[in-house]
This record gives C-alpha cells, structure tokens and sequence, in this order.
C-alpha cells in the first residue's frame, strides 16, 4: 500500500490532536488530526493542486499554506520549484516553518494575504479555519497580493486557500492574472 494512503488510513478524526508523524524521511508536525487527515487525502492521494509546469524550476506560490501539507505536495511533485509559502497564523505559521525547515527551496511567510498592507483582525480557530475577520481574537499583519506578484513575470501556480477571503483578492489582481499558468 503507498504509505501516504497507509498513513492516512492510520489517523483518527481526532479535533485539535497536535502530534508529529514521519513523512518522507523527515518529521511533520501537525496540529488537528482531522484536518491533516483530509488534507492528506484531498493534496496527496487526490492530487487536486497537480498541474503540468511549462519548466523545472517553476514558480509556486502556496496562499494559504497552513502547516504545510499543499507545500510538501509541490517540493515532491516538483522538486526544483521555488516555493513561496504564506501562512497568516501565528501559532499555525510557526509548524509550517519547523515543517518546511529540511527544504531549500522554499521561503515561508508568515503574513495574512490581502487587498491591502495592513494590521488586520484575525479569528484563530487553531486548525485549519482561521479567518480574517472584523470580530477576530487577534491581529496579523496584511500584505496586498498585488504587491507580492507585481514584479514576477510568470508563475506556474498560484493556490490560494485563504478561508473566504479569496473573492476580494482575485478581484484585486484581475489585472495581473495574465502572469498566472494555472489557479
């Protein structure tokens, strides 16, 4: 059996479970057993981020990385990408960058993507679910998407997983999205 597919049939549905695993050679923590279960069935066994890049070294942006899961799918599906991954939580940011710490390849960020270069509220909810949010029980700091892809002349993926906040983003990068290969 592939060990992602065993590994997932080996974790519980377990909420807020915080605990660490072995996932190609290296350690990989996580902080919600449910959440990191699904994560790993829809990223890895369903592939749903898998594209064709035009190149090798292509240019990934993972929006709304999490602990890492999206990201370790793209360093192993395409090894010599650089990989530029945001993650607004705090607590949440600080496994993604222990996850990402065996990896050259890859910058983390620890920013809330957004339509504007701000100090937003933030609703940490500690798993997979955090939102920006007027009513949010901490504050993060914001960076306008636009700003980050502006001098990039192409990149082959952008994934933004972002909780919600997708809508706003898109509508203010329309007029880059000519630089985006897949989305």
């Amino acid at each position: 059996i592939d060990p992602i597919k065993e590994l997932f049939l080996s974790l519980k549905n377990s909420r807020y479970k915080k605990c660490s695993v072995e996932l190609f050679s290296n350690r990989f923590r996580y902080v919600d057993e449910l959440t990191f279960k699904y994560m790993l069935k829809e990223i890895f066994i369903d592939e749903t981020y898998r594209f064709k890049p035009k190149n090798q070294e292509c240019i990934i942006y993972d929006i709304g990385a999490n602990i890492g899961v999206s990201t370790l799918y793209f360093i192993k599906k395409y090894p010599n990408a650089k990989i530029k991954a945001y993650e607004a939580d705090k607590d949440i940011f600080e496994v993604l960058k222990e996850n990402m710490s065996f990896y050259k390849n890859v910058e983390v960020f620890n920013k809330a993507v957004w339509i504007k270069n701000k100090t937003l509220k933030f609703n940490q909810e500690c798993s997979d679910c955090g939102a920006i949010c007027n009513e949010g029980n901490i504050t993060v700091e914001g960076i306008r998407l636009f700003d980050i892809l502006k001098d990039e002349k192409e990149i082959d993926l952008l994934k933004i997983d972002i909780e919600g906040a997708e809508n706003r983003v898109f509508f203010d990068i329309v007029n880059i999205l000519e630089i985006v290969e897949n989305l």
